[in-house]
This record gives C-alpha cells, structure tokens and sequence, in this order.
C-alpha cells in the first residue's frame, strides 16, 4: 500500500484552474497523512523510501 501512494505521489499533477487549487491540496494532503500513517506501521522501511 505504501508503494501503491509513493507511486501515486511521484505523478501527481496539480490542476492550472484557479477553482481545482483547493481541491487538489485537500487531495495531496489526505494522501500524505495516508502516507504518513503508514510509516508507522511494523515492517516498514524508512530508511528504504527516505531520501
């Protein structure tokens, strides 16, 4: 699940629509939450998707 949401975050394109701005941050911050939950999960590597 955490490749599935690192893979999801790397194609991510924020809109050019003034009205979608919103919107898209909402999205990117629900999926960076999701993505920070999972970090604290057992058997997860950090140092594996830690730059």
């Amino acid at each position: 699940m955490l490749e599935d949401e690192v893979g999801w975050l790397a194609n991510f394109v924020p809109t050019d629509h003034l009205e979608l701005k919103t919107a898209d941050n909402m999205l990117l911050a629900g999926h960076l939450k999701l993505i920070r939950t999972l970090f604290t999960c057992e058997d997860i590597s950090k140092e594996e998707y830690g730059g």
